[in-house]
């Protein structure tokens, strides 16, 4: 039998990882379109700033717009990509940007991801208050580090667009053509790193370097791959 080259082992995890990244995208896709667009609609026609009075006083804790109650709300349930989508198309500044991503990073994909701890033995609820409560500290510590807020752009954008729907739809398209170029650069970079991991056995070498580390934490090393997956892509892939 002739042993199979570098030069194979390499061409054949990058044609299954890129097979599995455009899967993958596609896959997202699904997920992202409707958000994002449902998102930029009810922003174009006003709705969201209808529920000022209602989630002002909550998301000002926070050092946010209360705009922002929706790309938190929809990674809390739909996970960090569908927050990705929602932030794309409000205008919101890099610091309320950051403050949203350090919650939903923290707090993303409760239902499913608690369910999954929940089988592990740790209840439901607690798990979910547990991450909401480190989500809401660690945005009020993020927010104590940044500079302070010099007026939102979703304010600044309140008045309402005067923009042609058609023009409008048209900026959408555009926005949602330069996130999918990057979700999809990093989906194909991921996924070809996994593949050439698979191909020459790093994964394994990975986790037996990290068994030290795991018997610390009282699990034994053949939960190592899932660990190590969960660490990696979040608890929905590892579990």
């Amino acid at each position: 039998m002739v042993p199979i080259t570098r030069t194979e082992k390499m061409r054949t995890a990058a044609g299954i990882g890129i097979r599995k990244a455009l899967r993958s995208y596609l896959w997202l896709l699904k997920l992202l379109l409707p958000i994002s667009l449902a998102t930029a609609l009810l922003d174009y026609a006003g709705w969201l700033r209808k529920l000022d009075f209602l989630l002002e006083p909550v998301m000002a804790m926070l050092s946010l717009p209360s705009a922002a109650a929706l790309p938190i709300l929809i990674g809390m349930t739909a996970g960090v990509y569908g927050s990705i989508a929602a932030m794309a198309v409000l205008p919101f500044t890099v610091e309320e940007m950051t403050l949203i991503t350090v919650f939903v990073l923290i707090a993303h994909n409760l239902p499913q991801e608690g369910l999954i701890q929940a089988r592990s033995g740790i209840p439901f609820v607690k798990t979910t208050l547990a991450r909401l409560a480190a989500a809401v500290l660690a945005c009020l510590a993020v927010a104590w580090c940044l500079p302070p807020a010099e007026g939102s752009l979703v304010n600044a954008a309140a008045a309402g667009y005067a923009t042609p729907l058609g023009d409008f739809l048209l900026t959408w398209v555009v926005e949602m053509l330069r996130l999918g170029v990057k979700i999809l650069m990093i989906i194909v970079g991921v996924m070809l790193a996994i593949e050439l991991m698979k191909a020459f056995d790093l994964i394994d070498r990975c986790v037996r370097l990290f068994a030290p580390f795991l018997k610390l934490l009282g699990l034994d090393q053949r939960a190592g791959m899932l660990w190590l997956t969960g660490v990696l892509f979040g608890l929905a892939y590892g579990g």
